[in-house]
């Protein structure tokens, strides 16, 4: 009876073993299809170009003295900006969520927006939560030339003065949500981008007061991306799933805005840059990255042309020219932009 029962037993764990070793065979062949094209990628570069894995995913990069500081699902890490070796992060440093952005302040501190709130690194040392923000989860930053620092939300945006948060604005009272980015311009106005799918927009700040902009004018409401180019008009990267473009500015009008049917990678835009050559980097959500040109003309840029990942969602260029590229397949360093066998044909 008791042999019997042993194989009954055998015989039911059997395919419970057999499915175990069949999952593990395809978990196996994904990891490989994976990991197979990356290994390549990163052995095909071309010189002058290094692709950095961790970080497996980028979402923000800040440029501090020798140091470049990025973030996104892995937390926050650092780079060596000469060497583009690791660094160790400043001891005492908090546990991160998912880093959303980066920036300096006016005493030299670095500000971190993620997942678990905000944190600040000054003088060596670290607060895990400046001030107690009355709020969790963090998404965006901005540094004032007052030397105030705004932050974006799900639900608001907020001023940091004087050891105290402030709201400044309530997205709810203009139909809006997830303030994902926020920049200043030359004039001092004060620009939000929204990337809730179904309350997204662009809230401005001038004259001290709110106001929707581009509300019936953009590709798409979906706001991830803004910046300010070399002639003070503001571009704005709009999109979701196939859908957007890009948005350009004269003051609070949309003056022009430009779609794949304009020359644009890919239909949603997910972030945007002007270089010190300026070019306008317009980088799409699948497709990777179209780069106008002074002249007008268009050149395309993707893993195949040694960009770590077809989606870029971070740019910033140091002192040497050197331009540190964040995807969602990691980390891209090129030591200038013609270092990239461009391509001149849309996707």
């Amino acid at each position: 009876m008791n042999d019997s029962s042993a194989d009954r037993s055998g015989t039911r764990l059997s395919p419970l073993l057999q499915g175990a070793v069949a999952l593990a065979g395809v978990v196996m062949v994904i990891a490989l299809i994976i990991a197979v094209p990356l290994i390549i990628q990163e052995e095909t570069l071309p010189e002058g170009i290094v692709i950095l894995r961790p970080p497996s995913e980028v979402s923000a990069l800040y440029i501090g003295a020798d140091a470049v500081w990025t973030g996104g699902a892995d937390g926050l890490l650092l780079f060596d900006r000469a060497t583009t070796a690791s660094l160790p992060l400043p001891a005492g440093a908090p546990v991160f969520g998912h880093v959303r952005a980066i920036t300096g302040t006016g005493d030299g501190g670095v500000l971190i927006a993620h997942d678990r709130g905000i944190a600040r690194y000054a003088g060596g040392v670290w607060d895990a939560s400046p001030d107690d923000p009355p709020f969790g989860r963090a998404l965006a930053l901005a540094a004032a030339p007052d030397g105030s620092i705004l932050a974006g939300t799900a639900d608001g945006i907020w001023r940091h003065e004087t050891e105290a948060w402030v709201r400044e604005a309530d997205l709810g009272a203009f139909g809006l949500q997830d303030c994902e980015v926020l920049m200043i311009d030359s004039r001092g106005w004060i620009w939000a981008g929204c990337a809730d799918p179904t309350a997204g927009g662009i809230l401005v700040r001038r004259d001290g007061a709110w106001e929707r902009a581009g509300a019936a004018s953009l590709p798409h409401p979906v706001v991830r991306g803004l910046v300010e180019d070399a002639s003070g008009e503001v571009w704005a990267a709009t999109g979701f799933a196939s859908r957007g473009g890009a948005a350009v500015f004269d003051g609070t009008t949309v003056a022009a805005t430009y779609t794949t049917e304009d020359g644009l990678a890919g239909g949603a835009t997910r972030t945007v840059f002007e270089d010190s050559g300026g070019r306008m980097w317009v980088a799409s959500e699948y497709d990777g990255v179209a780069v106008l040109r002074p002249d007008g003309s268009w050149q395309y840029l993707d893993r195949g042309c040694g960009v770590a990942g077809d989606e870029v969602k971070a740019i910033v260029e140091d002192a040497d020219g050197r331009l540190w590229i964040g995807t969602d397949l990691g980390l891209t360093v090129a030591d200038g932009f013609d270092r990239f066998p461009v391509r001149t044909v849309q996707p």
